[in-house]
């Protein structure tokens, strides 16, 4: 038997006398609005069930870790010195500018020389909860993943020799490892946590202290129709859960191009597995707006364009007829199943994006 406290059930009777309007005749959207509230100010477990096939539900952040703070100061420094890269014109804020929360506003940035890569940089916000690093996973950990961009040929081509003299000489810093210490430790402490514009984590924190009241004033009665659609009808849930609204896992999606411009396969291209080919690591939604261009190659502005993208399942590229059998061609994942929309509901689950 569920036990409803006092200060709840108040809220619950307040909610639905509003379903009537002063004739007494309900009004539809007040009377959904007010439905929604109903369900989503209980705990979470009695939420609405998910949309079938998802594992998990929407999980605030956690607190992240204490780092040494002389670490993180030597850490952001090197951060912002472009003295690390071969031309000494590209840093790792170059990519990842704090401004547009640590990812990018370019589709792809120039490394040195001008030179371009092929994929989006992500945010950095918070990327110490993730348990694999880049698109397609081949960093295992924010150490491994320090060292790469240096290395990149089109990032900051720089050496291993090159590093360890440039922050000797300037900081007084010799080990290779200690740069890579330095700079974890500095990503470390970027995080949304507790941010005051985290409004869905104190939105999740209010419903979990039974805070009625303010919950029901962290997000707009479109923005929690977005939240249900986003969890049930649309699908979202199935791919984007968990603290940082990602599985962690690799899907292909799609957005592939295979055998045309801009083609990239993805995870493949570290580990030559069947199910690695042109899949991408399912991208965190925390902060999206800032996070613009999306997708891993940088190549959508408009957020709409990709969520009506989805609701047909998602492109679904047909195998080149030229292709012979017995090469291997990428399947867009089973997850994304094709759902509809209305306008209105369309609105709604982009004002739920918009907010994150």
């Amino acid at each position: 038997m569920t036990i409803i406290s006092l200060p709840l059930l108040f809220h619950l009777l307040l909610v639905g006398a509003a379903l009537f309007s002063s004739n007494g005749t309900a009004d539809t959207s007040s009377s959904f609005s007010a439905t929604l509230w109903q369900r989503y100010v209980l705990p979470q477990e009695q939420w609405p069930p998910l949309a079938v096939g998802a594992a998990d539900d929407l999980q605030p952040l956690p607190a992240p870790s204490t780092q040494d703070p002389e670490l993180v100061r030597f850490g952001a420094q090197l951060f912002h010195d472009p003295g690390l890269s071969r031309d000494g014109k590209v840093s790792c804020a170059s990519c990842h500018k704090s401004s547009h929360g640590f990812a990018d506003t370019e589709r792809v940035t120039p490394g040195v020389d001008g030179l371009l890569g092929k994929r989006n940089a992500q945010s950095l916000l918070d990327v110490h909860l993730w348990d694999t690093l880049f698109w397609d996973g081949r960093a295992a950990n924010l150490e491994e993943q320090a060292h790469m961009p240096l290395e990149d040929p089109v990032e900051m081509a720089s050496t291993r020799q090159h590093a360890v003299d440039y922050v000797s000489d300037k900081y007084g810093e010799s080990a290779w490892s200690e740069i890579a210490r330095a700079l974890s430790a500095f990503q470390r402490t970027l995080t949304l946590h507790e941010h005051p514009d985290n409004r869905l984590d104190q939105f999740l924190w209010a419903v979990d202290d039974g805070d009625v009241a303010l919950a029901s004033s962290l997000l707009t009665d479109q923005e929690l129709h977005g939240l249900h659609l986003f969890r049930t009808k649309a699908g979202c849930i199935r791919c984007h859960s968990g603290a940082l609204l990602s599985d962690q896992e690799f899907h292909v999606t799609g957005f592939h191009y295979y055998g045309r411009r801009f083609e990239d396969l993805g995870r493949w291209e570290h580990e030559q597995r069947i199910e690695n080919l042109a899949a991408f690591r399912t991208p965190m939604l925390r902060g999206l707006m800032q996070h613009q261009p999306w997708m891993h190659n940088g190549l959508f502005n408009d957020l709409r364009g990709i969520v009506r993208q989805y609701s047909h399942g998602g492109p679904r590229p047909r195998r080149p007829a030229s292709l012979p059998l017995v090469m291997p061609y990428p399947e867009t994942t089973a997850e994304l199943m094709p759902f509809s929309l209305t306008r209105e509901e369309e609105d709604a689950l982009l004002a739920f994006l918009q907010m994150l």
